[in-house]
């Protein structure tokens, strides 16, 4: 269906130059690319995230350094991958280790998979605006599954806050090694807990400045600006 759909089309757009790769590998057909963009707003807090962020800002106090993922909890985002990655650290590391999942999703079946493998993890549920989250993030974790530019991710350096990732191209178009985040060995555990290591050692080492740079690109205005240069052609 897919590609019936791309061969009647007269331009086909894809989100992420990963995506173009794919579509070109597996159809034979050129594609543009217009990247996703994320345009920042400021919502009021609501009483529940006023508590949860106090919450995340005394784990701080108390010298946890802050891992927040930010997606559905599913499969699809490796939610087994990272609370097996934690696992496997070291006792030293788990005590500074504060990880927070936040998205709807399978939260009973993963609460149970964390208890089973010892590691503390806290799911706060959907949120209507993350922002506040990114901000207090120390790092964030996006090994997602997906393809294309993802909004999560851009969210994230918006805030100047370095990402821990996969090394596949659906991150590398976007995530560079020490500038705005860690890379680990695609869909591998041992080599994502080694990452969160690499991120313990690196706390506060990150160039908040220089993340926010890397993300200007996919600002909504300059996005924008492509999709309309586009559809006037």
């Amino acid at each position: 269906a897919e590609g019936c759909c791309m061969r009647a089309a007269d331009k086909i757009v894809a989100n992420g130059w990963d995506t173009q790769r794919f579509i070109f590998e597996y159809f034979n057909l050129p594609s543009e690319v217009i990247p996703n963009g994320y345009l920042p707003k400021k919502l009021d807090l609501s009483p529940k995230d006023k508590i949860d962020l106090q919450m995340l800002e005394e784990l701080k106090v108390a010298g946890k350094i802050l891992f927040i993922h930010i997606g559905t909890v599913r499969r699809l985002k490796c939610i087994d991958m990272i609370l097996k990655a934690i696992s496997l650290l070291s006792d030293d590391n788990k005590v500074r280790f504060a990880m927070v999942f936040i998205g709807k999703g399978m939260i009973d079946y993963y609460s149970q998979l964390a208890e089973k493998l010892d590691v503390k993890a806290t799911f706060l549920g959907e949120k209507t605006d993350v922002a506040p989250y990114n901000e207090l993030a120390d790092f964030v974790i996006n090994v997602s599954g997906g393809s294309g530019v993802s909004n999560s991710l851009i969210e994230t350096l918006s805030a100047g806050k370095p990402v821990i990732t996969w090394n596949n191209v659906t991150f590398t178009q976007v995530v560079k090694e020490d500038v705005n985040g860690i890379l680990c060995n695609h869909r591998d555990e041992q080599a994502l807990s080694l990452g969160f290591e690499k991120a313990i050692k690196m706390h506060n080492q990150f160039d908040s400045k220089a993340i926010k740079e890397t993300a200007k690109p996919f600002q909504w205005q300059k996005i924008e600006e492509i999709w309309l240069r586009h559809l006037n052609d």
